[in-house]
């Protein structure tokens, strides 16, 4: 949900809280329609009742619509004569059909709109709630604060659980689910004007009135210590905390509000202390610095590696395409995730240099491949960054010819932004030169199927918070069914990533989904196991018939 759509919906949300004023404008409405019958003293202005009524069904609801369609049958009805001129009065027949007509109207047109705007709230609800937890996501805080409109300080903390994989591992994801509750309800209680966001599965943000960093970190201590105990059983949680105090609003807009309290919450991991307050000078200059610094090192020493996840064709379970993952294992930080250093290379021409020699790898790699007789795929992940490069798009180009790579053989996935449209040209060049064009991360950003129609991508690829919310609801099921008919019907494969489990293999398939990605299929492979794990598999993945 961007910007200009929780504009939309805001804006008829204030549109029906004005329920004094549409006290007024109705009955003003239907006493004009009234007068301008009876004093022209003709009936075919009587049709112009059915706009108060259709008001009402928009701005009330629907006892208020079948209301005025009746009163307005019955002011054009009995209480107005046939002939003015005359006093001729209307026969019965006549007025008891224009009062059906009216009332039936107003029913109609106001129950159809409240289901309208029920199955709106239900949308809504989906896209800005996190269904198993029921905490509020980005959307839904965006939605929160748009219609609030609150300029105050405010204090951002970014909890982040770094033992959350063992705890999965051990307790499940049920039990899981339960602690991320225990602990949203123990900490929303603790800041005054709190709001508790779960991004994703292993942090939460709180966004509160401007609190004091030492306070803040001494309440948390103290509420989580020996209270996290659930079906009497006691839980330990490995956490750290960053704080990030803002006083501008338009820090929420692009959200560096919350990417500075990870940021803090990343450095107080690091140098091993619960909490850490955000400062650019001593934080992000450093952090930044650190990377960027290192990166040409690490692409000269070996530091950096590719994984390779599958993708299967849901028909046959066939390996269908290879995706590459960059990987980088730092010799003091350890491994350095894709999130946190990709960011920092996206603001500098490093980005380039990065993604010409992931292109280099994966070109080795389909060599390898078809030295073996196997005319695999992989696909390459490219930023806007890249196409914004004026030599980028030749250089990929010459390579892919110096390789002697067939055509379709490497898809590009370029996520989904504001400035696909700019680069439409650029793609277009590529695809012209044999480069496949994927659409990552779709439903998280920009696009539409219909505004995609005319880039010349032919797969989209669902994103994993889609993909885990069909599991729960079948409200999600359906919109997905709907988006997968319809790029169908436009031209577009459809892969849905973050497969994890027989649940959500089984509606992807239902819902006749081309390609799938996740654990559920495969780990991502280190690229010197890759050829071997498609020979050892024959270039099928076995799905398991049970749950696991």
């Amino acid at each position: 949900m961007n910007k200009k759509e929780i504009g939309k919906y805001l804006k008829y949300r204030t549109f029906q809280n004005k329920k004094t004023h549409h006290f007024i404008v109705i009955p003003v409405m239907m006493i004009a329609i009234y007068l301008l019958v009876y004093f022209t003293d003709d009936k075919v202005y009587a049709h112009a009742m059915y706009i108060p009524i259709i008001y009402a069904s928009f701005a009330l609801d629907l006892k208020y619509s079948t209301l005025v369609g009746f009163i307005g049958g019955i002011a054009l009805g009995p209480l107005i004569p046939f002939s003015v001129e005359t006093g001729e009065a209307q026969r019965v027949i006549h007025w008891i059909f224009r009062l059906f007509s009216f009332t039936s109207i107003g029913f109609f047109s106001g129950y159809l709109i409240s289901k309208i705007q029920d199955d709106s709230v239900k949308i809504i609800d989906l896209f800005s709630l996190d269904q198993d937890t029921k905490l509020i996501n980005l959307y839904g805080y965006k939605l929160i604060e748009a219609e609030q409109n609150n300029t105050s300080p405010k204090t951002v903390i970014a909890f982040h659980i770094y033992n959350y994989e063992v705890l999965l591992d051990i307790f499940g994801f049920f039990i899981y689910t339960k602690i991320l509750i225990k602990v949203a309800n123990l900490l929303k209680p603790l800041f005054e004007n709190s709001v508790i966001i779960k991004p994703n599965d292993n942090k939460l943000w709180i966004v509160a009135d401007k609190t004091d960093t030492d306070i803040v970190a001494s309440k948390i201590y103290q509420i989580l210590h020996n209270n996290l105990v659930i079906e009497d059983v006691s839980f330990y949680i490995e956490y750290y905390i960053g704080i990030n105090h803002t006083n501008s609003p338009k820090d929420f807009i692009d959200n560096r509000a919350f990417l500075n309290a990870d940021i803090a919450a990343r450095y107080a991991f690091k140098n091993q202390v619960i909490f850490k307050e955000f400062d650019a000078s001593k934080i992000n200059t450093k952090q930044e610095f650190t990377i960027i610094g290192s990166f040409e090192h690490a692409l000269n020493s070996n530091e950096l590696y590719l994984d390779y996840q599958p993708i299967i064709d849901l028909k046959n379970n066939k390996i269908n395409m290879f995706e590459s993952l960059i990987r980088w294992k730092h010799p003091r930080m350890g491994q350095v995730s894709p999130d946190l250093f990709i960011p920092f290379l996206e603001q500098t021409n490093l980005i380039n240099v990065l993604s010409i020699w992931v292109l280099n790898k994966v070109i080795s790699k389909i060599e390898e491949f078809n030295k073996a007789g196997i005319g695999m795929k992989f696909s390459v992940n490219i930023s806007t960054k890249n196409l914004s490069e004026p030599t980028f798009v030749r250089r990929m180009i010459d390579l892919k010819n110096k390789g002697k790579i067939k055509d379709d053989q490497i898809e590009l996935e370029i996520t989904e932004s504001i400035q696909l449209v700019d680069n439409c040209d650029k793609l277009r060049e590529l695809r012209a030169n044999g480069f496949s064009i994927a659409i990552d991360d779709f439903g998280t950003g920009y696009s539409t199927l219909s505004n995609l129609y005319d880039f010349p991508a032919s797969k989209i690829k669902i994103d994993r918070f889609f993909t885990k919310q069909m599991e729960e609801t079948s409200n999600t099921i359906q919109i997905m069914d709907g988006i997968v008919s319809f790029a169908h019907k436009l031209g577009f494969k459809t892969t849905f990533e973050g497969i994890e489990n027989l649940q959500m293999d089984s509606k992807t398939r239902i819902i006749k989904a081309d390609f799938g990605q996740g654990y559920y299929y495969s780990k991502p492979i280190n690229e010197l196991d890759v050829l071997d794990f498609y020979k050892k598999n024959r270039g099928f993945i076995d799905i398991p018939k049970t749950q696991d």
